[in-house]
């Protein structure tokens, strides 16, 4: 790193030469001094794991079982969303965009972070413990007025480059029927609102280490229970 070279230093021909006489000259440019870029942690992963289900289907307990059974094994490491479809009595608004991107052919469907089909809770662990590196921490605050939820979202950014930011509200303990469950069944996680696209906002980063910000709302439903709610937000 030249901090403190002259311009004429900072961009010339270096001249590199072995041991038995091959020299080769080369253009040398510094980007830039490693010490500018600030003093960011380490982010650590976090995936999301989507559930495709649907009050009607009789084997998407099974599979809740195992996203509950893999959540145990990695405690902390993954989010679990449940999107419901196919006139489920908790159908998502966005199912149809996830239905089409994933190209859902029936229930239950579980995908994590994008990239991986799992039905099972050693899929999960594996999807997940793949540690794909994260480049963006998040930070949220929310505030609920009357039946609007709004959100500033700061996004710490490590890398330059285009990506997409989606908030979707989800709800917990959710009593009712669930073919395939003899009694009542609680839902938890259910996607409710989306407060982005379903599919994410895309965003253009140009420079390494920059701070995104956005401010975001939505109306929430009063048949929703405000005190069982959530904001998963992820890029």
């Amino acid at each position: 790193v030249l901090e403190n070279a002259s311009e004429q230093e900072r961009k010339g021909l270096v001249t590199f030469c072995s041991d038995v006489g091959l020299c080769v000259s080369l253009t040398v440019v510094q980007k830039g001094a490693v010490a500018s870029a600030p003093d960011w942690p380490e982010f650590p992963h976090k995936s999301l794991a989507i559930r495709f289900t649907a009050d009607w289907c009789g084997y998407c307990p099974e599979m809740a079982e195992n996203f509950h059974s893999a959540e145990k094994q990695i405690p902390g490491k993954f989010e679990i969303m449940n999107v419901h479809g196919g006139e489920s009595s908790y159908d998502f608004s966005g199912f149809a965009k996830f239905e089409r991107y994933f190209n859902i052919q029936g229930f239950p469907t579980g995908i994590v972070d994008y990239r991986r089909d799992v039905y099972y809770a050693s899929e999960v662990v594996s999807a997940v413990e793949a540690n794909y590196p994260a480049v963006t921490g998040i930070e949220v605050s929310t505030a609920m007025e009357g039946g609007n939820l709004s959100a500033d979202v700061k996004l710490y950014v490590k890398e330059a480059g285009d990506y997409k930011l989606t908030a979707i509200v989800v709800e917990n303990s959710i009593i009712g029927w669930q073919n395939g469950v003899n009694g009542n069944y609680i839902h938890d996680r259910v996607a409710r609102v989306a407060l982005t696209e379903v599919l994410g906002n895309p965003f253009t980063v140009s420079e390494d280490f920059s701070i995104e910000e956005f401010s975001l709302s939505g109306n929430i439903s009063s048949e929703y229970d405000y005190n069982n709610l959530e904001l998963i937000v992820y890029v």
